[in-house]
């Protein structure tokens, strides 16, 4: 596999996009395209959700590589769970040598599904028109549920490929 790499500026999300590129192709070059999805996953999900339980309240603050005040809080998340999700979908085509182990897969369903019970919870607690009244509380919400819908989403494609 060839890759280019620009020697010019190059834009803060055009270089995460080329490196999370490049390392997928390290992945596969080094026969570790099972960790790397593992990995990648739990970037997806996110530090603070990894452990939250379906009985706490979860802290859905993040911290963000651009950080550019309450304005960022939907944008760059937003398009790093949707790149990790285009890469996750790319790399899960690919045969992971070894596979997968189901217990892992388990473990990170587990996790997805703790989240998306964790951001039912939370948008019950917000005002019935969140949009207008909790604006930061219910896109924290929605950026939550967005990356564990996501996340199930390569966790299925996954199942899918163990089960041929």
């Amino acid at each position: 596999m060839e890759s280019y790499v620009a020697m010019d500026a190059v834009s803060p999300p055009v270089a995460l996009e080329m490196g999370v590129g490049l390392l997928c192709q390290l992945f596969q070059m080094w026969d570790q395209v099972s960790a790397g999805i593992v990995n990648l996953i739990e970037w997806l999900l996110g530090d603070e959700q990894l452990e939250t339980s379906c009985e706490e309240s979860p802290e859905l603050d993040e911290e963000f590589l651009f950080e550019k005040g309450d304005l960022n809080l939907w944008a760059e998340p937003m398009l790093w769970a949707r790149m990790l999700h285009r890469h996750l979908s790319a790399l899960s085509g690919v045969p992971p040598s070894p596979a997968i182990s189901p217990a892992e897969l388990e473990r990170l369903s587990a996790v997805a599904n703790s989240n998306a019970l964790a951001a039912q919870y939370a948008k019950k607690a917000v005002p019935t028109l969140p949009q207008f009244s909790a604006t930061i509380e219910y896109a924290k919400i929605a950026l939550l549920q967005e990356r564990t819908s996501l996340t199930q989403n390569v966790l299925d494609t996954l199942r899918q490929a163990l089960l041929r």
